[in-house]
């Protein structure tokens, strides 16, 4: 018997989404460090640290899937709002996180 099986490449759905780069923006003229926690860096205080820039400003950019995330500032050790989140949620530990929608 002939084998009349063709080898097919099957097509699979992408489980990773297309990143965004999400750019993060903190004011601190005072600190000395500035670290970005969040559920995209499994809230890792010291894994996405920012870049002190002039006048205070410290940024970093971070590739996030679209939808909600939440995260916070660790600014010297300690966890800071981000007066410009988008929102916020309450956490288990009686404050909230900021949350951001990437499209």
């Amino acid at each position: 018997m002939a084998n009349n099986h063709r080898n097919h490449r099957t097509t699979k759905p992408s489980a990773v989404r297309s990143l965004r780069e999400v750019e993060f923006h903190f004011e601190s003229a005072t600190a000395k460090s500035v670290h970005l926690a969040g559920d995209f860096n499994e809230w890792a205080t010291g894994s996405l640290p920012l870049r002190r820039e002039t006048n205070g400003h410290w940024r970093v950019r971070v590739p996030l899937t679209p939808g909600p995330h939440q995260y916070r500032f660790v600014v010297d050790g300690l966890w800071v709002d981000d007066p410009n989140a988008c929102g916020r949620q309450a956490n288990p530990f009686g404050s909230c996180n900021c949350e951001i929608l990437v499209q």
